[in-house]
């Protein structure tokens, strides 16, 4: 009765039983029995599962603190969104789905200037995600030892979000080079001039088809191709433009 924090004397239990994450229902009780936040039941415990999450988390054991925690999404309680973050960027936490569902939490409810931090996270997670699915849903891979591969050891293979991005990112850079290096030798290969001459002679306008098919001049005025040919739209952004009607 003499302390105005209420709150504080859950804190002191928690701090003193490293278990206590385990003990939810007494001490959710004891909380009623204290009257933490007054009349307010769900902000009592949202605080109180709150600090049972950051404990469980603390001890590395995830799957409680996830149970805490959706508990808390399941309740709407905004202020979560942080210990939420938290478990949904523990890399040690495998539950790749499960953290995607937090960190999806933590962005509704974070402050604006965590959101670009968060989106990052979650960005990154959704590649392993990918990298998992596609692996995993192959035949069946074996190590050098004949075990057969399972999902955690894709995960393993995957590592790092940044590293696999990085990966990606190489891969995309030797596709364009070779592609470069690719046109590239069939424009050489197609130096002589006359061949381009040949090849444009076939772009005549068609005759007889068409709106303004019946002006002759007009189909005619740009058969050389020497004017830039554009709508009536873009007229006045080139330079002696060819005007299609």
């Amino acid at each position: 009765r003499l302390r105005s924090n209420r709150l504080s004397l859950i804190e002191e239990c928690i701090a003193q039983c490293f278990t206590a994450y385990k003990q939810s229902a007494t001490l959710l009780n004891l909380a009623s029995l204290l009257r933490v936040s007054g009349d307010n039941n769900t902000g009592r415990k949202g605080q109180v599962l709150t600090l049972l999450a950051e404990q469980a988390l603390k001890c590395l054991d995830f799957k409680a603190s996830y149970i805490h925690c959706q508990d808390l999404m399941t309740a709407g309680y905004s202020p979560a969104w942080e210990v939420c973050s938290l478990l949904g960027q523990s890399e040690g936490y495998r539950d790749l789905e499960v953290r995607q569902e937090l960190l999806a939490f933590a962005l509704t409810h974070c402050p604006p200037d965590n959101i670009h931090t968060l989106l990052a996270a979650s960005s990154d997670l959704q590649t392993q995600v990918l990298y998992q699915a596609v692996n995993y849903q192959m035949e069946p891979a074996k190590t050098e030892t004949g075990r057969e591969v399972t999902k955690a050891d894709y995960l393993k293979q995957a590592g790092t979000a940044g590293d696999l991005l990085h990966r990606t990112t190489a891969k995309t850079m030797e596709v364009l080079t070779t592609t470069g290096l690719t046109t590239k030798a069939v424009l050489t290969a197609v130096s002589d001039h006359r061949w381009w001459k040949e090849s444009l002679s076939y772009l005549h306008p068609l005759q007889g088809h068409g709106v303004g098919a019946t002006d002759q001049e007009g189909v005619f005025e740009n058969s050389n191709l020497e004017r830039q040919g554009c709508s009536p739209f873009y007229q006045e952004l080139i330079e002696d433009p060819y005007v299609d009607p």
